[in-house]
């Protein structure tokens, strides 16, 4: 429950779950982490890629930056949430 997501097709259902059951600061940090690098990675493909498979590289890419802004905005909502209380 307070381990980072490994691979991009679990986000979805297994880190949900984590939010919902409350996952921390360092949880939505690490998961941060792992998710520059799928990004680093797809885009590396995505240099060689032609095609369909360019096509299917590119919409990987755009659902891990769009799982990256949405982590950015839990980690800035968790920092605010911080602030109200301390």
């Amino acid at each position: 429950m307070h381990t980072p997501v490994e691979a991009a097709r679990d986000f979805r259902q297994d880190f949900l779950v984590k939010v919902y059951f409350g996952a921390g600061p360092d949880l939505v940090s690490r998961q941060e982490q792992i998710c520059a690098g799928w990004l680093e990675s797809l885009e590396r493909q995505a240099a060689t890629g032609s095609g369909f498979e360019a096509q299917v590289l590119s919409f990987r890419i755009r659902q891990v930056r769009s799982i990256l802004l949405w982590l950015q905005e839990l980690h800035n909502e968790g920092q605010n949430e911080r602030g109200k209380t301390g």
